[in-house]
C-alpha cells in the first residue's frame, strides 16, 4: 500500500494516477488527511504511480512514486524420511565399527611381531645399597 499524508487549510480533490491514467479521484476533506493506493495483486512489472493534490484555493502539488513488481521466489526443501535418515545413521554405526576393528586387529598384530616381551620391575635400591 502507498499512502500519503496531506495537510492544507482549504482541502480539495486528490486524483491518482497509475502510468499515466487515472485511477480514482477522491474528496479530501480535513486540513489532515492520508490518502491510500492499494497495489496488492499486481502483476510483474513497473508502474508509476501520481497522485495530484488541488486545494480550494487552486494550488495544486504532485508526487510520483515508482513500483517495481517482481515474481516471486520459491525455494522447496525436502522433508527428511524417518526411514533414511535410521539408514543412514546404521551406516554410520557400521562404518565406524568396522573401522575400530581393523584398528583392533592391527594393535594386536603389532604386539605379537614384538614377539610379546615382558619386562620386571626390580627394587634397584637393594642392589645398591640405598637406605630406607
Amino acid at each position: 500500500t502507498l499512502s500519503w499524508t496531506v495537510f492544507d487549510l482549504n482541502p480539495g480533490v486528490a486524483q491518482l494516477f497509475r502510468n499515466g491514467t487515472s485511477v480514482s479521484i477522491t474528496q479530501w476533506l480535513s486540513n489532515s488527511q492520508i490518502l491510500t493506493a492499494d497495489v496488492d495483486g499486481l502483476a510483474v512489472g513497473v508502474y508509476n504511480y501520481t497522485i495530484l493534490v488541488q486545494d480550494n484555493a487552486g494550488n495544486r502539488r504532485t508526487d510520483t512514486v515508482w513500483v517495481r513488481v517482481t515474481a516471486a521466489t520459491t525455494t522447496s526443501t525436502a522433508t527428511p524420511n524417518i526411514i533414511d535418515f535410521i539408514m543412514t545413521m546404521l551406516t554410520n554405526v557400521y562404518v565406524l565399527a568396522g573401522i575400530a576393528a581393523v584398528v583392533v586387529v592391527a594393535v594386536a598384530a603389532r604386539k605379537r611381531k614384538k614377539g610379546g616381551k615382558t619386562y620386571e620391575v626390580r627394587d634397584l635400591g637393594a642392589k645398591f645399597g640405598s637406605k630406607k
